[in-house]
């Protein structure tokens, strides 16, 4: 009887340890009233669980350098769900954190982690956290990443900046969260900014035809600068290859995966949801127009006798530069049409650099002034 007891306890103790398995889309899934009252938690947050899923993304273009990971990279992908296929579906797709905590308590990358490609069925065993509002897989152990088979690549799904943030770049939860880790397309963007920051680093904010903005983000090799030394061990490159776009830029599409960085009622500060394109392809550039740049004057607080020169930079990401021009007026009642206009050529042994003198003017006199260029796709800035 008491080996029954005993043996009895020990299968009690044994069910008690089993890991559930649980479908990405129920991982990720939140309903619409608790979307409504500003909560995006997964029901499984904190929890430790079984999935599966097909991978997006290749395993070596990751580009996250971390100096508390063996090897000195933390590794991301993100799968879909298996069902229907792998198709992208709302809340059908999650990041997974290629690092697990080893016996001594320190971070390590599976092997297999960084090696995996697009299409790769991969069996998890992790714990479910989030980062900044955004929907995360950690590993559990050494044994818990596993491919098992392969799939079809997946595809995007589209949608549209309005889905993620309004024109204040704040997340629209209600619309916003069913796409969280996905692989998506939006169609005719703009760029607006150019954020260039760590010394080798760029992202840059796209609006739509509403003024819906959303800022792309770099997070994978697709959009490290020629600059960037490579921190993932298989990566194709060792430095990085992207030629940031200019502000004015439209692109046809703009396709990579959807991470969040809460905002608005979340109570949270960051950028909203964000893009990471994960290929060069993800780009469809329609256009890009003369980008107008470093615009300074001089002086700054002329005299009546001072004459002021306006010097600035021309350039074309996608042609060359046709013609540019300065319209100025100190004429307070005409509009921007009626302004005096001026053809102006780059400065001698320049290609770019441009300067236009201003007449003297009496004291207290209100000058106003822009500039226009035009390439060689009658492209205007």
């Amino acid at each position: 009887q008491l080996l029954f007891l005993a043996m009895l306890c020990i299968g009690f103790g044994l069910k008690a340890q089993t890991i559930p398995y649980v479908a990405i889309t129920d991982l990720n899934f939140v309903s619409s009233s608790d979307l409504l009252a500003c909560s995006d938690t997964s029901a499984y947050l904190g929890d430790t669980i079984k999935t599966r899923g097909i991978v997006v993304i290749d395993g070596n273009l990751s580009e996250v350098a971390s100096g508390s990971v063996t090897g000195g990279a933390r590794p991301f992908i993100h799968i879909v769900d298996t069902a229907n296929g792998g198709t992208t579906n709302p809340f059908s797709t999650i990041e997974l954190m290629g690092v697990y905590t080893d016996a001594n308590g320190g971070l390590q990358v599976p092997a297999t982690f960084t090696q995996v490609v697009a299409g790769d069925v991969v069996e998890v065993t992790g714990i479910v956290g989030e980062f900044n509002g955004s929907n995360q897989i950690s590993l559990l152990d050494a044994n818990s990443f596993a491919i098992t088979g392969t799939a079809t690549a997946p595809a995007p799904a589209v949608a549209t900046v309005g889905d993620f943030n309004d024109p204040n770049r704040i997340n629209n939860l209600v619309t916003g969260e069913q796409w969280e880790g996905a692989f998506v397309k939006l169609t005719n963007v703009t760029v607006t900014e150019v954020i260039f920051f760590s010394g080798n680093r760029v992202s840059f904010n796209v609006i739509d035809a509403n003024g819906n903005k959303l800022n792309v983000s770099d997070r994978y090799l697709a959009q490290k600068l020629p600059s960037y030394q490579t921190v993932n061990p298989n990566s194709p490159q060792t430095t990085g290859s992207f030629a940031p776009p200019v502000p004015g830029t439209f692109y046809n599409s703009l396709s990579g995966v959807v991470r969040h960085d809460a905002n608005g009622c979340t109570g949270d500060a960051g950028r909203g949801y964000e893009l990471n394109p994960f290929l060069s392809t993800h780009y469809d550039i329609g256009f890009a127009p003369p980008y107008i740049s470093m615009v300074e004057r001089d002086p700054k607080i002329p005299t009546s006798s001072q004459t002021v020169d306006v010097e600035f930079n021309i350039a074309d990401f996608d042609g060359t530069v046709d013609s540019a021009y300065f319209y100025w007026t100190d004429d307070s009642t005409k509009l921007p049409s009626q302004f005096t206009k001026t053809l102006v050529t780059p400065n001698a042994g320049t290609t770019g650099d441009y300067t236009f003198s201003l007449p003297a003017r009496p004291n207290n006199t209100y000058i106003r002034y822009y500039i226009r260029a035009v390439d060689d796709q009658n492209n205007n800035s």
